[in-house]
């Protein structure tokens, strides 16, 4: 694929952008900080300062701040045993067990960020018009709680031309992508071309 728009959902939001079949590193090489694209401005703070960030909802931390407040609970405060692991940390994982089961609380907490993961996906399909976006990162797994409000979003808010063209699909090798990256990296060192001064 020669246009792609990766979003990695972890502990936050990361992504890479692919276009014309060449990585997008940009001048300083931080291009492709998808995740802190503003898709709500009177959101929680996110941890780079600003308000709203995609990261904030659609990271594995925006998933707990999320029950936090359904919950009405300060951040940081103990969770309910489903959704945490043996060590007491929130976990995805338990929450797409909720899930699962039908409960209310991880059911809307995935919808919530299916939603404004719908409105940043809308926006990438306007502004690179991709071939394909890839979700990939530990979060992906609970993608089938969150598809449906994410392309109700997609829908609504992206180009139907562009929207249509486009294939959103889950990363193949799951959380094992950035090991594989990161080998790949090592024996495939990008060439830079030295800048004129």
């Amino acid at each position: 694929r020669r246009d792609v728009v990766l979003l990695t959902l972890g502990t936050g939001v990361g992504g890479g952008l692919i276009v014309g079949g060449k990585l997008v590193h940009g001048r300083s090489g931080m291009a492709g900080e998808l995740g802190h694209v503003t898709v709500n401005p009177d959101g929680p703070r996110c941890d780079c300062g600003a308000n709203g960030c995609l990261e904030s909802y659609a990271s594995a931390s925006g998933l707990r701040g999320l029950v936090e407040q359904r919950l009405g609970l300060s951040p940081g405060a103990p969770l309910p045993a489903p959704i945490v692991d043996s060590e007491g940390n929130f976990s995805v994982r338990g929450l797409s067990a909720q899930a699962r089961r039908g409960d209310r609380l991880a059911l809307e907490a995935f919808a919530t960020a299916g939603y404004y993961l719908g409105i940043a996906i809308a926006a990438f399909l306007d502004i690179f018009n991709p071939e394909l976006i890839v979700i990939g990162g530990g979060v992906a797994g609970a993608l089938p709680y969150m598809r449906k409000a994410m392309m109700t979003q997609v829908r609504e808010r992206a180009f139907t031309a562009v929207a249509s063209q486009a294939k959103i699909v889950r990363a193949a090798l799951g959380p094992r992508g950035g090991v594989v990256g990161a080998a790949y990296a090592a024996l495939h060192p990008v060439k830079r071309a030295r800048r004129a001064r």
